[in-house]
């Protein structure tokens, strides 16, 4: 009952703030940057001020001067399925010194997929050295549930 009692006073104040801040909110303004992607999912800015964008189908383009690239080679093999494909991208801390850039894929693995951390090292336009850090298992093939992001600490 005091469970109860709680959700409910949270969903009660969550809607009450909600309201408030939209009265109070700015006026938005929406600007299309670019047209020709499908199922974009996650940007990540390059040092450069170049952004990686994610496609979930599996290809990763690159956003420059108001210009989509072609699509990146090297990008790993992608189960693009229901909820599955290529996900987050991030790049790396010391990107400079590395090249890294990091991604979570839906991977094929058997007959469905898993939730996997992936990292690849950017060679202008080319993704190179592709190399599987973490899984999430047991593979499924419902297509559901692959979401991730990446987050690097502070260590």
């Amino acid at each position: 009952m005091r469970a109860s009692l709680f959700c409910l006073s949270l969903i009660f104040l969550a809607a009450v703030g909600a309201s408030e801040s939209r009265a109070q909110a700015p006026a938005h303004r929406v600007e299309i940057l670019t047209r020709g992607l499908e199922n974009p999912w996650a940007v990540a800015f390059l040092p450069d001020g170049r952004a990686l964008v994610t496609e979930r189908p599996g290809r990763l383009r690159l956003y420059a001067d108001g210009a989509l690239s072609a699509p990146l080679a090297g990008v790993a093999e992608v189960w693009a399925r229901g909820q599955g494909g290529l996900l987050d991208v991030a790049v790396d801390p010391d990107f400079a010194r590395t090249g890294f850039v990091y991604f979570t894929l839906a991977a094929p693995s058997g007959n469905g997929a898993l939730t996997r951390l992936a990292r690849a090292r950017l060679d202008g336009t080319t993704l190179r050295d592709w190399r599987p850090q973490l899984a999430a298992g047991p593979a499924g093939t419902n297509g559901r549930h692959f979401g991730a992001r990446i987050v690097f600490g502070a260590d």
